[in-house]
């Protein structure tokens, strides 16, 4: 009987100090998971991107910077829709590679090219001098499907 009320004891001490660190953990993150970014780089969304808009005005829409929001998914990006360089971010049919933004040479001296990369698509803008939207393109994702289990154990074993 006394082994059973030392385990209790044991138990008890060990959720009194375990509960109030999870609990002032999760407080803790509360505040960092609200200010992050939680883009939504999609068709509709792209519909909404004027010329002459500024970048802020773009991060607005698209709910974020400039970057990749995949989830750590590779998704490959087919142009769509695209005006000028902004084509060269994504694939096309004959099998052209996309091309970073900072490889891309903007049409006006202090333009710039930029993505937001998303799962369902990839929006790129090219901002001209004054950093106003110049061009704009969207290319639709595209995911592998991920391997049979069988094939990603095989490859994990080396066979």
């Amino acid at each position: 009987m006394s082994n059973g009320g030392s385990f209790v004891r044991q138990y008890r001490s060990v959720a009194a100090v375990a509960v109030p660190l999870v609990i002032a953990l999760v407080l803790a993150l509360l505040p960092w998971l609200y200010r992050r970014p939680h883009p939504q780089i999609t068709v509709e969304n792209f519909r909404k991107i004027k010329h002459g808009m500024t970048q802020q005005e773009v991060e607005s829409i698209l709910g974020g910077p400039p970057g990749d929001y995949a989830s750590g998914v590779q998704v490959q990006y087919f142009c769509m829709s695209c005006e000028g360089s902004t084509g060269s971010l994504f694939e096309d049919a004959h099998g052209r590679k996309a091309i970073p933004p900072e490889q891309i040479q903007p049409f006006f001296p202090n333009g710039r090219i930029t993505i937001w990369r998303g799962t369902e698509c990839a929006i790129g803008v090219e901002f001209d001098g004054n950093g106003t939207v110049f061009r704009m393109g969207i290319g639709l994702g595209w995911a592998p499907p991920e391997p049979p289990i069988l094939e990603r154990i095989r490859d994990w074993l080396e066979f």
